[in-house]
């Protein structure tokens, strides 16, 4: 695995040349050219080989497949498309499926796909009608049902959760880009998946302002909430509500990690080393691309949410014991447009002032203490900093610390 050590040895490194030496250290190989073609090609051998490793290693091979099928799926609808549009598709096929892109490609337009699973065998009947949408929705339909049905056979109840989680981000994703093209439910009906933890009834039947409250109680709450706000045409990018939907199954994978046996060890491992070809594609693009070492590490810490720390954290100290919690206002704040980001657990709230008027105590929800309680679901604030404004963060106590006669200095002291 890439340790921390050998990440910040890959920013820091003089040139791309040295920073690729230290994957090489690794076990990706040789980076022979320092291209993004070659880059993508070293990648994706690594992650065939893990997924190659892992399915020899494991007694049930399909723990593996339920993470594989993604790339398949995406190789079926690559070969529709392509083939709709006259395209060359090549070098659009993904390594890292259960099966061999090139010769899935071969048999795909020689028309003969006996060889392959039902759902390819639908995919061939689907490119002859030349609809890819039509074939994007039924090879979606398709994948998450064969995802859940491996699952299911393996036993596994946490691949279960993270199957009906990933279908719930896939339906949350759809009722929100079909408000905003001012579709109904009519059309809601059509795409959404089935086997998730929120119904296609509800969410069809759901008004745009009512999504968060379908939500509100699971790891995509935040997601609907902000996707909520963003069903309007003129309401803003939708990047950070796609961010906020894939950091909630990837938050899910994460805590398999957590499990010291199990199948959860192997889900644990995949989704880990997933992550860390991420992160040197993040580093290793922005080395080529000629970045500054701060700029790539802004990057990296892109991928984890404020909320998602928060309750990692909050449940690593709980399973030490309930002598381990911690008081602590945690926060963020963006240089580039003064946004600060908050969430409190346990310490006193912050003083406020806004252009040197006067300071006012923040109203905002304080959680318990860190490692207190199990499952907290974090809701951070948002506060926008102009030139001239200060918060003042103290901790808890201050306030009630006593004067020689034993009157408590209070708030207002403060």
């Amino acid at each position: 695995m890439l340790t921390r050590e050998r990440m910040e040895r890959m920013i820091d490194a003089k040139d791309s040349g040295e920073a690729a030496k230290v994957l090489s250290e690794c076990g990706y190989g040789e980076l022979t050219q320092l291209t993004s073609a070659a880059l993508e090609e070293l990648l994706a051998d690594a992650r065939r080989n893990t997924f190659r490793d892992m399915a020899d290693s494991v007694p049930d091979r399909r723990l593996v497949e339920v993470f594989q099928l993604k790339y398949d799926y995406h190789n079926a609808k690559v070969l529709i498309k392509a083939q709709a549009m006259g395209l060359d598709e090549a070098r659009l096929l993904s390594q890292g499926g259960r099966y061999d892109p090139q010769r899935l490609r071969e048999d795909f337009l020689r028309d003969d796909l006996r060889d392959w699973g039902e759902v390819f065998r639908q995919a061939e009947v689907l490119s002859a009608t030349g609809d890819p949408q039509q074939a994007d929705l039924v090879l979606d339909r398709a994948c998450f049902q064969e995802m859940e049905s491996l699952a299911r056979a393996c036993g596994s109840a946490f691949l279960q959760g993270y199957v009906r989680l990933s279908v719930d981000a896939a339906n949350l994703r759809a009722a929100v880009r079909a408000a905003r093209m001012g579709k109904g439910s009519e059309f809601l009906n059509q795409i959404l998946l089935p086997g998730g933890n929120v119904s296609e009834r509800a969410l069809a039947g759901a008004r745009p302002e009512e999504l968060a409250e379908r939500f509100r109680s699971g790891p995509l709450a935040q997601a609907a909430a902000l996707g909520a706000a963003r069903t309007q045409p003129d309401s803003g990018p939708l990047t950070e509500f796609e961010r906020l939907c894939d950091n909630a199954v990837t938050g899910y994978l994460a805590s398999a990690s957590r499990v010291p046996f199990g199948e959860e060890t192997v889900i644990g491992y995949l989704y880990a080393r997933e992550a860390e070809i991420t992160a040197v594609r993040i580093i290793m693009a922005g080395r080529m691309a000629g970045l500054d070492g701060e700029t790539i590490r802004s990057r990296l810490r892109q991928g984890r949410s404020l909320e998602e720390t928060m309750a990692d954290v909050n449940t690593q100290l709980y399973d030490l014991g309930s002598q381990f919690s911690l008081n602590a206002l945690v926060a963020t704040l963006s240089t580039a447009d003064g946004r600060f980001t908050y969430v409190n657990a346990g310490q006193q709230q912050p003083l406020f002032m806004r252009n040197e008027d006067r300071y006012e105590w923040l109203e905002a929800p304080v959680y318990a203490p860190l490692g207190m309680n199990e499952n907290v679901s974090y809701r951070s604030q948002e506060l926008r900093f102009k030139q001239g404004d200060r918060i003042f963060l103290n901790t808890a106590g201050l306030t009630d610390l006593p004067d020689r006669t034993g009157e408590a200095y209070g708030g207002q002291r403060l």
